[in-house]
C-alpha cells in the first residue's frame, strides 16, 4: 500500500511539474507580446494562456471569475458617454482582461485593432496596434521569441552550472556495413573533434549525424587506445534501412556497472549497484579490468568456462567521484557459461556485405560481394559460425576460398588471411547488421533461406526442410516468458536481418511463430547448442558516464549561449533533412509526444531535470513559431517586413488569404501529427 501510494505521489508530482512547466513556457511567450505591446503604448485587451472556453479570468475591479470571462466589463464600456468616462472605466477596471482558458496548447494577447480587416474597421485610436510604426510593431511581434530563447539560455546555461553526468563519445560498437565500419572506426574510440569542435559528448555526435546534408561529410578526430596521434576521418552519413535519420553507425559505450537481471549475487537496484572491476576464469586470480573492452576480451577468451566476477559494490550513482568519497564493500559471484540457442536451422551464407576500412580483410584481398566457399577446406560449415571460426584461429593464417565476378565471369580466388583475437559476439547485434566477422574485419549477409537442418532439432521435429524460406517471425506468449515482438517481424521491410533473429532469441526463450514461403506456418523453440558459448553470459551494464564539472558563470553562460545558438540553428536543419526525406516520420513527434517525454523526464529526474528540457522546448518553440507562415509570429513579421519595403499597408486580400491558407495549414499539420502521436501506441 505505501508502496502504490509512493508512486501514486510521484506521477502526480510529474504531471503537475509538466502542467505548470508547459504553461510556463507559453506563458513567457505571451508575456513577451505583451510587454512590449505595454512599452509601445498599444491597449492589450486580453492575455490568455491557451485557447478554447475559459476556465478562470481576472480583471481590476471584477476579481477572479470561474467558467465566464469579466463580461461586465463590457456593459461599463458601452455605458461610458465621453472620453473622461471611458479613461475613468478603465481606470476603475482595467483595460486587460487576464484568462486561463481550456486547451494549453498556446495562448494569445489581443491587441486593440489587431484582427481588424478592412479600413472601414480600423480605428483611430492612437493606441490601436495597426497605428504604430512598422519598427514597433516588429518589436511586439519578435519579444515572444525573443523571450523564449533569453529563457532557453538560461537552462542551458544552468545546466554547465550545474554539471553532472553526461554521455562521453566513446564508441561501445560499429555497426557492420555502416559509414563508421567502412571508414575503420573501432570499439574503444572516443570521438574528441567534430568539423573542428572539441569538447564533444554523444549527444553532439547524433546531432551531427542527424543534421548532415545529403552529400556532406563530417571531419571526426578520435582518440585511439595505444596511439598517441589522433586519428582523423571524414564519414559521410547516410540513413539505413528502418532508421529514421542518418547516421554513421556508432553504439555508445559502456560502463562496468551492472544493470538489472545481474546473475546471482551480484546487485543492480534503486540503493545500490555492483560495478565489476576484475574478472577471470575460476580458479585463477582475477585480472583487473579497466573499462567495458578489457572485461570483453576476457569474456571472449573464457567463454566456456565459469567465471569469477569481482565487483565494488556501492552507492547507486554514474558520479565516479561522489562514488569515491563513499566506502564500498568489494564482491565476488560466479557466473557459469551460457550455451547459444537455435532452432537447428542452418542458414545460407550471403555474399561479403562490408569490408572494415583498414582491417585484415582490406589487406588481404577481400572485396564487397565476395562469396565464402570453403573455410580451410571446409566447406559445410554453419555461416553463423564464422565469427567463432576466424576467433580461434587468431595468430594462425585461415585458408579461404572465394567466388567472385571479374569482368563479368565468376572465378575462385584463394585468400590467406591471419585473423586477430577482437572479442566475439559481445556487441548486440542491430535490426539491419550482417553477420560480423571481428577477427578478420568483414561482415557477411546471412539469407534467411535454410540450407540444412540439424536432425532431431526442433526445425526437424517440425517437418521444415532445406530450401524453405523463412518470410516472418514473432513470439508466442507463455507463463515467465518476454514478448520480443508484438506483431510478425518480416524480413522484407525495415532492413531485418537473420543475425539480429539470432541475437533476440538468445534472451528470449520464445516460443516463435515461423512463416514459409512453401512449408507451412511453425511454432519452434530454440534449444542450446552443445560446444557453442555465448561470451555474453546474459551480463547487461549501465551505458557510460562522465561527470562534467559545474562551470563558473562566465562560462557557463557563453557555453549556454552557444547550446542555444546550435539548438535553434539544428531545427533548420531538422527541416530540411525532414523536406530531403532524410529523416523520417519516427524523428519528431507531436503534442501527445511531447507530453509523455516531459513525464518521464520530470519524473525520473525531477526539477533539475525537468528544466533543462523546458529550455529545449523553449527553444523549439521560438524558432518554429518563428517560421514565415501565417498566422505564426514569423509570419506576421513576413507582412510587417512587406509593408516596410512597400511604405503602406499591404492590401486586406494580400493579408487574408496567406492567413487563411496558412491557418489551415498549421490545423491539418497539428491534426497529423496528433493522429500519428496516437497511432504510435498501438
Amino acid at each position: 500500500m505505501a508502496a502504490q501510494l509512493s508512486t501514486y505521489l510521484e506521477n502526480l508530482y510529474a504531471i503537475i511539474l509538466v502542467v505548470l512547466g508547459l504553461g510556463f513556457v507559453i506563458f513567457i511567450h505571451e508575456l513577451g507580446h505583451f510587454l512590449l505591446a505595454k512599452w509601445a503604448g498599444v491597449k492589450v485587451e486580453m492575455f490568455s494562456i491557451g485557447f478554447g472556453p475559459t476556465l478562470v479570468s481576472w480583471r481590476k475591479g471584477f476579481g477572479l471569475r470561474f467558467g465566464t470571462s469579466a463580461r461586465d466589463y463590457a456593459s461599463q464600456i458601452e455605458s461610458a458617454s465621453d472620453a473622461t468616462a471611458l479613461a475613468a472605466a478603465h481606470d476603475k477596471y482595467g483595460e486587460t482582461e487576464y484568462s486561463l482558458r481550456a486547451l494549453p496548447l498556446g495562448g494569445f494577447v489581443k491587441m486593440l485593432g489587431e484582427d481588424s480587416g478592412s479600413d472601414e474597421k480600423k480605428t483611430n485610436d492612437p493606441r490601436a496596434y495597426h497605428n504604430k510604426p512598422v519598427g514597433a510593431r516588429m518589436a511586439i511581434i519578435s519579444a515572444g521569441v525573443i523571450m523564449n530563447l533569453i529563457f532557453g539560455v538560461a537552462c542551458a546555461t544552468y545546466v554547465q552550472m550545474r554539471g553532472g553526468p553526461q554521455v562521453p563519445a566513446v564508441v561501445g560498437g560499429v555497426l557492420a556495413g555502416q559509414p563508421a565500419y567502412e571508414a575503420g572506426v573501432r570499439a574503444g574510440d572516443e570521438i574528441v573533434a567534430i568539423d573542428g569542435n572539441e569538447d564533444i559528448w554523444y549527444q553532439d555526435l547524433m546531432q551531427a549525424n542527424q543534421l548532415s546534408a545529403s552529400g556532406q561529410k563530417i571531419k571526426f578526430e578520435l582518440r585511439r587506445p595505444g596511439q598517441s596521434d589522433r586519428v582523423k576521418l571524414e564519414i559521410e552519413p547516410r540513413r539505413a534501412a528502418g532508421a529514421s535519420a542518418p547516421t554513421i553507425g556508432i553504439i555508445q559505450g559502456l560502463s562496468l556497472d551492472l544493470a538489472p537481471k545481474t546473475p546471482e549475487g551480484l546487485v543492480s537496484n534503486e540503493t545500490t549497484l555492483d560495478r565489476v572491476v576484475a574478472a577471470s576464469a575460476q580458479g585463477n586470480k582475477p585480472v583487473p579490468v579497466a573499462d567495458q573492452f578489457a572485461l570483453r576480451s576476457l569474456l571472449a577468451r573464457d567463454r566456456a568456462k565459469t567465471m569469477t566476477i569481482v565487483a565494488e559494490r556501492g552507492i547507486a550513482a554514474v558520479d565516479d567521484a561522489e562514488r569515491g568519497k563513499k566506502p564500498v564493500k568489494t564482491v565476488e559471484a560466479t557466473v557459469a557459461p551460457r550455451l547459444f540457442v537455435d532452432f537447428g536451422m542452418r542458414m545460407t551464407l550471403g555474399p561479403v556485405a562490408a569490408i572494415r576500412g583498414d582491417s585484415i580483410a582490406a589487406k588481404t584481398g577481400f572485396r564487397k560481394g565476395d562469396l565464402i566457399l570453403s573455410v580451410n577446406g571446409v566447406n559445410d560449415f554453419d555461416p553463423m559460425r564464422l565469427p567463432d571460426l576466424a576467433y580461434e584461429s587468431a595468430g594462425k593464417p585461415m585458408s579461404i576460398e572465394v567466388r567472385r565476378s571479374v569482368g563479368g565471369k565468376d572465378e575462385v580466388v584463394k585468400l590467406e588471411a591471419t585473423p586477430d583475437d577482437s572479442p566475439i559476439w559481445v556487441e548486440r547485434t542491430e535490426r539491419p547488421e550482417p553477420l560480423e566477422v571481428p577477427g578478420l574485419g568483414l561482415a557477411v549477409s546471412i539469407e534467411p533461406k535454410i540450407a540444412f537442418v540439424v536432425p532431431g532439432s526442433p526445425a526437424d521435429r517440425a517437418k521444415i526442410g532445406a530450401g524453405d524460406v523463412v518470410t516472418s517471425i514473432y513470439a508466442e506468449t507463455k507463463p515467465g516468458s518476454e514478448v520480443v515482438w508484438k506483431k510478425p517481424v518480416t524480413f522484407d521491410e525495415r532492413g531485418v536481418t537473420w543475425p539480429w533473429i539470432f541475437d533476440m532469441i538468445q534472451d528470449n526463450p520464445g516460443p516463435y511463430r515461423m512463416v514459409f514461403e512453401r512449408a507451412n506456418p511453425a511454432v519452434l523453440e530454440p534449444l542450446p547448442v552443445d560446444g557453442w558459448y555465448n561470451p555474453r553470459r546474459g551480463l547487461e551494464f549501465y551505458s557510460l558516464r562522465r561527470t562534467q564539472p559545474p562551470q563558473p558563470f562566465g562560462t557557463a553562460l557563453a557555453k549556454g549561449w552557444r547550446d542555444t545558438q546550435e539548438m535553434a540553428l539544428s531545427i533548420f536543419g531538422l527541416i530540411r533533412n525532414l523536406i530531403q526525406q532524410r529523416l523520417g516520420a519516427d524523428s519528431f513527434g507531436g503534442p501527445v509526444k511531447i507530453g509523455e517525454i516531459a513525464f518521464k523526464v520530470a519524473k525520473g529526474g525531477g526539477l533539475s531535470s525537468f528544466l533543462p528540457f523546458l529550455g529545449l522546448l523553449s527553444v523549439n518553440l521560438a524558432v518554429i513559431n518563428f517560421l514565415p507562415i501565417p498566422p505564426l509570429d514569423g509570419g506576421q513579421m513576413t507582412f510587417l517586413i512587406a509593408e516596410k519595403i512597400r511604405g503602406r499597408p499591404l492590401p486586406e486580400n494580400a493579408v487574408a488569404y496567406p492567413t487563411i491558407a496558412g491557418l489551415v495549414f498549421v490545423l491539418v499539420l497539428f491534426v497529423l501529427v496528433f493522429f500519428k502521436d496516437v497511432m504510435s501506441y498501438f
